[in-house]
């Protein structure tokens, strides 16, 4: 099985942390493993990665692994925890500054969420109210990301119109 980039990266994560003797510091790179785990184990093991070590974690690298955790258990149909977790992962980088992502990135994986749970129209309300806070306040990222996320929701369900404009 070829790793590419991703097991690369787990490569370069396995030897900092070897080589890291500050526990603080440690658990700081280890937080980084579960965002790589997503592309190379899938949801499930970057999830439960992400749910482990975050107890132990800097509120920094609790955020990130909130995200991951969220991600990862949306895609798993874990929808309740994983709405808990984007909730928590959001409080959390609205109060960290700077942050590793934009905080509304915790309010697309509540969309991504919603959608795997079929409620479509609150995850809908959701990502048109956060297209149009980053249409105000000049953000393209995420604009990009809740027209995407609008763009695959409302083809899901069926309506191929709606999902070319928002394209």
């Amino acid at each position: 099985m070829q790793l590419g980039r991703t097991g690369e990266g787990l490569r370069v994560a396995d030897r900092a942390e070897e080589a890291i003797s500050d526990p603080e510091l440690r658990v700081k790179v280890s937080a980084r493993r579960p965002g790589l785990m997503l592309s190379n184990a899938g949801p499930g093991p970057a999830a439960e990665a992400a749910a482990a070590l975050a107890p132990l974690a800097d509120p920094l690298s609790a955020s990130w692994l909130r995200l991951v955790e969220a991600y990862g258990l949306g895609r798993l149909g874990r929808i309740d925890t994983a709405l808990e977790g984007s909730a928590e992962g959001y409080a959390a980088a609205t109060e960290l500054e700077p942050g590793d992502w934009y905080p509304w990135f915790y309010l697309f994986t509540r969309c991504e969420a919603l959608a795997h749970a079929g409620r479509y129209a609150e995850a809908e309300a959701l990502a048109r109210a956060e297209y149009e806070r980053g249409l105000a306040e000049g953000s393209s990222e995420a604009r990009a990301y809740f027209l995407w996320h609008l763009t695959r929701t409302v083809r899901e369900r069926g309506d191929v119109d709606g999902a070319a404009r928002a394209a």
